[in-house]
């Protein structure tokens, strides 16, 4: 009988924990990962385990720590487990050795999965390896590295939920294997965890354009510049939309099609319905083309040197976490004559801090022509920098400000 391997969430385990107690599997082989996903190997018999709390850290702390429960379980089996250290820990006969081959200085708790998945692949090809998922980003590294790896194993991906249906990661690389090669550049330029996705254009429309011959090969690889993978993003993207037309400019696309929309109907096409200008989605492709980096280096034992900072996020210090960028800096939202269309009234101590603001509402910067001065003392968080605009040659009382100005009579912060 062929060996199986399953991947699980905590989650489900969870579910099994309540609902039977009794009855939960031991692992054969397996690991968790930083985010909670867990690799295992299917027993045949079944032991009782202590209750799972959601921390992942606390969950493999909680296995490697309990004597009793690894003595028992690992006599037949072998647990990978996979926690903040960057080498995962095996356990075998109540054993615990650091697994070398495994380290990894990863941190998506995706490329770790994906990792793991295709080791136990490769390590025994007899062998039917299932991951137990609903994440698309998995699915779509599965498919890639099965085919760049030339895997013969049964591979299949199930969801967690039950009546929906198993996949066949196997039977799909081989069907597909004239897009799967830019399976990931394209499904993270239209979408996925870490890359918004645009309004209408689906995976559908995007595999429809690859077998069309346009391509991403560029997006991702390390050497590649960001120049040229932002053209031909935007070729690509353009060829979405319909824009067939050579440019390298977003900005001409989204007035391509507002002109095309609004000749043949008298109402305002929706705003979401447009691309994005140049200057967002060239955010936007520095985000894919650096969460397809890691996902092309997910089989190494290292990430790419390439700084989040640099492409598309922000560090926020006070959450310790990665924002993505709008825009670059200095960069304004509109042009000058409109942002002086309107004002706010704020007066409030923490003027222009909530959603009553008009220029925040509205996610437009405030300017000398408000209430509240537009100045450091000001907290909207859509403000420029002073270079970015000039206003030095219009005074705030003068008659030309107050006639370019609009008040918009919005409530005050408080």
């Amino acid at each position: 009988m062929k060996p199986m391997y399953t991947c699980a969430s905590i989650a489900i385990l969870n579910t099994l924990q309540r609902a039977a107690p009794d009855r939960l599997e031991p692992m054969l082989r397996g690991s968790i990962s930083s985010n909670g996903k867990l690799h295992c190997r299917l027993g045949t018999q079944y032991l009782r385990t202590q209750p799972i709390r959601n921390s992942s850290t606390l969950l493999c702390d909680a296995i490697l720590s309990d004597d009793n429960f690894l003595q028992h379980a690992t006599q037949n089996h072998q647990l990978v487990v996979t926690g903040e250290n960057d080498m995962p820990t095996q356990v075998s006969k109540g054993r615990k050795s650091p697994r070398l081959d495994l380290a990894s200085t990863h941190e998506e708790a995706d490329i770790l999965i994906i990792q793991q998945a295709i080791h136990l692949a490769k390590e025994d090809p007899e062998s039917h390896v299932r991951v137990v998922c609903d994440d698309t980003d998995v699915f779509a590294l599965l498919a890639y590295y099965y085919l760049s790896e030339k895997l013969q194993s049964s591979l299949t991906m199930q969801s967690p939920i039950m009546g929906r249906s198993c996949i066949d990661v196997k039977e799909t690389a081989r069907k597909y294997s004239a897009i799967v090669p830019e399976l990931l550049a394209l499904h993270a330029l239209t979408g996925c965890d870490s890359v918004a996705a645009t309004y209408g254009i689906g995976k559908t429309k995007a595999i429809a354009m690859a077998r069309k011959g346009y391509t991403l090969d560029q997006l991702g690889k390390p050497l590649a510049n960001i120049v040229e993978v932002t053209e031909q993003a935007t070729a690509f993207m353009g060829a979405c939309y319909g824009i067939t037309t050579p440019t390298s400019s977003m900005t001409k696309i989204r007035q391509k099609l507002w002109a095309q929309q609004t000749g043949k109907s008298t109402a305002a096409p929706k705003l979401c319905s447009l691309p994005p200008t140049t200057e967002a989605f060239e955010q936007n492709v520095r985000r894919a083309h650096h969460q397809v980096a890691h996902w092309y280096s997910a089989l190494s034992g290292d990430p790419p040197t390439n700084a989040a900072v640099e492409h598309g996020w922000e560090a926020d210090d006070t959450n310790k976490c990665l924002i993505p960028r709008n825009m670059e800096d200095g960069v304004t939202y509109a042009p000058e004559h409109i942002l002086k269309l309107v004002r706010c009234g704020c007066t409030s101590e923490r003027a222009c801090r909530g959603g009553k603001c008009g220029c925040m509402g509205r996610q437009l910067p405030c300017t000398m022509f408000c209430t509240c001065g537009g100045g450091t003392a000001c907290s909207n968080p859509f403000n420029i920098t002073e270079s970015a605009t000039d206003h030095a040659d219009i005074p705030d009382d003068s008659d030309e400000a107050n006639d370019r100005a609009m008040n918009v009579d919005d409530e005050d912060d408080e």
